[in-house]
C-alpha cells in the first residue's frame, strides 16, 4: 500500500519533469529531497576498500576518454578517495586527487608519482588547483556529494573551478532504483549522509548553478551491471578548447582566480 510521502515523491518528480514547481517542502533547504526523507547527521569517514568489485566502473573510463576527445591534458578528481579507477584510467594524462585524512596519505603513499592535494570537501573551501590546472582538466567527482554533511560547499567549488576547466563529471546513487521509492532514509551505507533520485539530483544541480549539459544513469558496479548511479555532464563557461587551443565558442573575459 502506498502512503501520502511515496505519491508525494511522484508526483515531485512528475511535476519536475513537466517544468512545473514543486510541491511545497521541496527546496534548497531540504536539498531538493523528497518530503519526509531522513539525512544521517554524522556520517563515518569513507575509506576505499580492497573488494574486487569495481563501483561506477564507467565513470573514469569516460572522463579519460571526454579528455582526450576535447584536447585537455589532465584530469582532477574531486573526492579521490584511494584512486584506484583514477589511477587505471588515466593512462598518460596527468592527474590531481583531492581528498584528505586517510585517503590522500594512503594515495601518496600507492602513487609517489601523481599529485594529491588535501582538502576536506565539507568545509567551505576552493579547490586547491591553479586556473592553469584547471583550464587543462577535466573534473570528476565519483559518488562523493552523498558522503557531505553540507554539499553546498563542494558544490560552491565546483562551480567557481567552471570559470576555467571545460568540463565537470559527478555521480551519485540514484536512491529510487538502489534503494527502492519507498526509502526514507537515512541510507543504508552508513558513510552516505543522504542520497537523491535523477530529478531531485537534477533541482539540486541546477539551483546550484551546474546546468548539465546530459544526465542519466551508468553501472554502478562490474558485479551486477545495474545501471543505479546517476551521472551529470556539465560544461565550463568558457566552452572546450579544441586540441589546438582554440576555443570552440565565444567567450567572455577570463575570470580571476584569487590564488592568481
Amino acid at each position: 500500500m502506498l502512503d501520502d510521502r511515496v505519491i508525494q515523491a511522484w508526483w515531485a518528480a512528475f511535476l519536475h519533469g513537466l517544468g512545473t514547481a514543486t510541491p511545497s517542502g521541496v527546496g534548497p533547504e531540504t536539498y531538493f529531497l523528497k518530503p519526509g526523507y531522513q539525512s544521517r547527521a554524522l556520517p563515518e569517514y569513507a575509506v576505499g576498500d580492497g573488494s574486487e568489485t569495481t563501483y561506477q566502473p564507467d565513470i573514469y573510463v569516460f572522463a579519460a576518454a571526454a579528455a582526450r576527445a576535447i584536447g585537455a591534458t589532465a584530469l582532477i578528481d574531486v573526492g579521490c578517495g584511494r584512486a584506484r579507477k583514477l589511477v587505471a584510467s588515466a593512462g598518460a594524462l596527468d592527474t590531481i586527487g583531492i581528498d584528505f585524512g586517510r585517503n590522500i596519505e594512503d594515495c601518496r603513499l600507492r602513487y609517489p608519482a601523481r599529485t594529491w592535494r588535501a582538502c576536506d570537501l565539507d568545509r567551505p573551501h576552493r579547490l586547491p588547483v591553479t586556473p592553469a590546472d584547471l583550464a587543462r582538466s577535466v573534473i570528476v567527482s565519483a559518488d562523493v556529494i552523498e558522503h557531505l554533511v553540507h554539499p553546498e560547499h563542494l558544490l560552491a567549488s565546483l562551480r567557481e573551478a567552471l570559470q576555467w576547466a571545460p568540463l565537470l563529471i559527478v555521480s551519485t546513487p540514484e536512491r529510487d532504483l538502489a534503494r527502492g521509492i519507498v526509502d526514507f532514509g537515512p541510507p543504508g551505507n552508513p558513510c552516505h549522509v543522504r542520497e537523491w533520485n535523477l530529478a531531485e539530483f537534477t533541482c539540486l544541480l541546477e539551483h546550484h548553478g551546474l546546468r548539465p549539459g546530459g544526465v542519466g544513469l551508468t553501472r554502478s558496479d562490474d558485479r551486477d551491471h545495474a545501471t543505479y548511479t546517476i551521472m551529470a555532464v556539465v560544461r565550463g563557461s568558457r566552452g572546450f578548447p579544441d586540441v589546438s587551443g582554440a576555443s570552440r565558442e565565444p567567450t567572455a573575459a577570463r575570470p580571476r582566480h584569487p590564488s592568481a
